[in-house]
């Protein structure tokens, strides 16, 4: 993920949508120096479009 992808996401110009179409939830964190982002559905997405992340692409948000 690109810096410009990772402040988009948070300044909400940006969302993740897994393979599935559903928005993701994105978390970011640091450990040992190396960013590490982790994705997941939200939970009412989950129950309606059940099934693993595949892929996930970064979309402007509407």
């Amino acid at each position: 993920m690109t810096d410009e992808n990772l402040r988009g996401l948070r300044n909400g110009s940006l969302v993740a949508v897994d393979n599935l179409g559903r928005v993701l939830e994105v978390e970011v964190e640091y450990e040992h120096g190396v960013r590490v982002v982790t994705v997941e559905p939200h939970d009412s997405d989950i129950r309606r479009n059940p099934g693993p992340v595949g892929s996930v692409s970064i979309r402007p948000a509407f």
